[in-house]
């Protein structure tokens, strides 16, 4: 018959070492989790070099094929082009799983240049049947407005469709619309008008303007500092905003062929306000002989 003490001090002992290997145990997972966090805390800490996959596009437009990324045809997300990738607009797939889109393959490639960077993008073209033919197709991919924001065409040319709106005054021999006469008559302000004139010109239509040509025949009383403003909406009605501010040329230099640059103005109705003038003569009014616009009809 065995000893009952014995026995005892063998379960003690076997029980001692089953919980000395637990704990040993335990250790291992702590040291294991630590090791863990302290590495996800590097990861977390250091620049990491990814290979993005951007999923590609492949389209087929009225024949030309075109490969472009998800993220240009969703750049502007109410066009056509980002409903039919979101799945809201059903499309054609060909065979090799193009998406196949029944349009004019030729000018598409305007409309995907502008989607691939819309916030720097500026139309340039020369001909103005083929400027219309890409806005049908901007119009159709719901990107005309954003598209044509920032005109600029390459074949500009001085304007002639161009009348007066309003004006602020005018002398009774020298009416405002001898601003638009291309011989030596020219627009006085009602006499003692030396600041605050203006003179609102109305293009017909909406058209691109990038300079403006301001000619005076004397430099007793001609324009100085001026502003070319813009308006929303109705030009007797609405708030007009500064685009641009200008000085005009002194003395005999003024009476040369001034040509202001740096303007890329958008629009129907364009306003020249006049903040005062040179007037070494002492002449109470405004005075201007010309006024040409070198732009485009868009």
């Amino acid at each position: 018959m065995s000893d009952p003490v014995e026995t005892i001090k063998s379960q003690f002992t076997e029980l001692l070492t089953g919980m000395e290997n637990v704990v040993t145990t335990l250790e291992k997972k702590k040291k294991n989790m630590v090791e863990e966090i302290e590495r996800l805390k590097r990861e977390k800490t250091t620049p990491q070099n990814y290979n993005f996959i951007v999923e590609r596009v492949l389209l087929n437009v009225g024949g030309k094929y075109y490969s472009t990324t998800v993220q240009t045809m969703t750049s502007v997300p109410d066009s056509l082009l980002a409903k039919i990738i979101r799945g809201e607009v059903p499309a054609e797939r060909n065979k090799d799983g193009r998406i196949f889109i029944d349009r004019d393959g030729n000018n598409f490639k305007y409309i995907l240049n502008f989607l691939r960077n819309p916030q720097n993008f500026k139309m340039r073209i020369k001909d103005k049947f083929l400027l219309d033919d890409v806005k049908r197709e901007a119009q159709y991919y719901g990107v005309e407005e954003q598209m044509f924001t920032s005109f600029a065409p390459e074949s500009l040319d001085w304007l002639t469709n161009v009348k007066i709106h309003s004006f602020s005054s005018e002398h009774q021999s020298y009416p405002a619309s001898n601003v638009l006469d291309t011989g030596l008559s020219y627009w006085l302000s009602e006499t003692g008008t030396t600041t605050d004139q203006w003179i609102v010109f109305d293009f017909q239509q909406q058209v691109f303007i990038s300079k403006i040509l301001i000619k005076v025949d004397s430099y007793e009383c001609t324009v100085k500092d001026f502003t070319i403003e813009t308006v929303d909406g109705d030009p007797s009605t609405g708030t007009w905003r500064p685009l641009k501010e200008y000085q005009a040329k002194s003395g005999l230099n003024c009476t040369t062929d001034q040509i202001f640059t740096g303007l890329e103005f958008k629009g129907r109705y364009l306003r020249l306000f006049a903040k005062n003038n040179w007037g070494p003569g002492g002449g109470s009014y405004i005075l201007i002989t010309n006024v040409k616009f070198f732009g485009a009809e868009v």
